[in-house]
């Protein structure tokens, strides 16, 4: 409602009263006058006593009428009771010019009307006085209610410095354990690592973490812990206005409270070499821990995170260059052995899913074209593993339910013909 239309209406209600009160006011004063009228004049035998009577009742009626109504009304009222007293003067054979010049009588009229004036005047006043100090009082409240929120606001800063300088949580030496915690040279458990420091730090309820693809225009869902509706097996950048910062711009991204429901509370680029190479988002949190503090606190881990990632990253590009067949991104069975007890660390402590495929290939050989079918069918965070003894292809499926898993090997039934040999071999929900 804009503001013209809102004044618009408080001057029509305000019109309104100010006519209801008139006509209250000359509906009173006529039915009052004829009262005192009929009483002291008309039904009295001594109609003389009428101008005449040293406290008149008409001056009571205006006195009153003013009190109540103010200087205006109080002035109508003289009119009305002037006119009332005329009449019964007129009434009673006088000539109407010696009532203008006997004092006497003219005297009632001045006093009607000085009646009217004084103390309708302090009517006035009076209701002036109490709408300023009404005023006054309202604003007096609202300053107090805002006084009351400050200092609410106050006291939850000061126990959130207090937290910072004396909690152990987020002292120097808590920072020094994330440190600790994310030194390590291998990147998937790096990414498990974060997970626990982001609950223990910040509270949170719900992280995910996304990889992005090589074109910077599509994420897919890494590992995620916290049972949340806002996490999705997959993100497209242009879809999510906060996601363009982050992958774009490289920003740590605060949505806040008034976010839609599908946006994160915090949202960070884990950045490598000038690109973002996954996405983090704290779905769900302590709402008292949604501060800027704490945000703070998530920007330092996260590039913490970042530097740790990349060194891990590094590591294994130069140690870990055995670690897959030659031309491939087929792991040798002893790399791939660990990476299969990552995942089953993740689901002993975030009950992430996972699923394991076995593909006995017989007396097919693994070769270029084999193994090039094999990555177009699965994802990038899937990981493949060679069996050389048994002559098997194991394929891991993080985050996947057994039904997902069931459809995955139709599909590469499909992909792998005429291979056929396919076994989930376990599915962990």
């Amino acid at each position: 409602m804009s503001a013209a239309v809102w004044i618009s209406m408080i001057s029509r209600a305000y019109r309104r009263e100010h006519r209801n009160r008139w006509l209250y006011c000359v509906a009173e004063n006529v039915g009052l006058n004829a009262a005192i009228f009929l009483v002291f004049f008309h039904f009295n035998p001594l109609r003389d006593a009428f101008i005449t009577m040293n406290i008149h009742p008409l001056l009571i009626l205006v006195a009153l009428m003013s009190l109540r109504y103010g200087n205006y009304s109080g002035i109508m009222s003289a009119a009305f009771a002037s006119a009332t007293f005329m009449y019964a003067y007129h009434l009673l054979g006088r000539d109407l010019i010696i009532f203008f010049l006997e004092w006497s009588h003219y005297k009632f009229i001045l006093m009607f009307f000085l009646t009217a004036v004084v103390l309708g005047s302090a009517k006035d006043r009076s209701d002036s006085t109490i709408d300023r100090l009404r005023e006054e009082l309202a604003e007096t409240k609202r300053e107090l209610a805002d006084l009351s929120e400050t200092e609410q606001k106050t006291q939850f800063i000061a126990e959130e410095l207090k937290k910072q300088i004396i909690g152990a949580e987020d002292s120097i030496l808590s920072l020094y354990e994330v440190a600790t915690a994310l030194d390590t040279v291998h990147s998937e458990e790096v990414y498990t690592e974060v997970m626990t420091v982001l609950v223990r730090f910040i509270r949170a309820k719900a992280v995910a973490i996304y990889m992005v693809d090589a074109t910077n225009g599509y994420l897919r869902l890494k590992i995620h812990m916290g049972d949340t509706e806002k996490t999705r097996a997959s993100l497209r950048v242009d879809e999510h206005t906060y996601l363009a910062a982050v992958v774009h711009e490289l920003k740590v991204i605060k949505i806040g409270g008034d976010s839609s429901a599908g946006d994160p509370l915090f949202s960070a680029p884990i950045i490598k070499e000038g690109r973002a190479i996954a996405v983090i988002n704290i779905e769900d949190a302590d709402i008292s821990m949604v501060t800027e503090y704490t945000f703070n606190l998530f920007k330092i881990i996260v590039e913490w995170i970042s530097k740790a990632l990349t060194r891990a990253l590094e590591v294994e590009d130069i140690v870990d260059k055995d670690a897959y067949l030659p031309g491939t991104t087929i792991r040798r069975w002893e790399h791939f052995a660990l990476r299969v007890k990552e995942e089953k660390r993740r689901y002993t402590k975030f009950g992430l899913p996972y699923g394991l495929i076995r593909i006995y290939l017989g007396d097919s050989p693994l070769d270029d074209e084999l193994s090039a079918k094999i990555q177009r069918s699965i994802r990038q965070i899937d990981a493949v593993g060679f069996d050389t003894e048994k002559n098997e292809i194991h394929i891991l499926l993080p985050i996947t339910t057994c039904a997902v898993l069931s459809k995955v090997v139709e599909r590469l039934k499909g992909s792998l013909h005429p291979l056929a040999d396919f076994v989930a071999e376990s599915c962990h929900v």
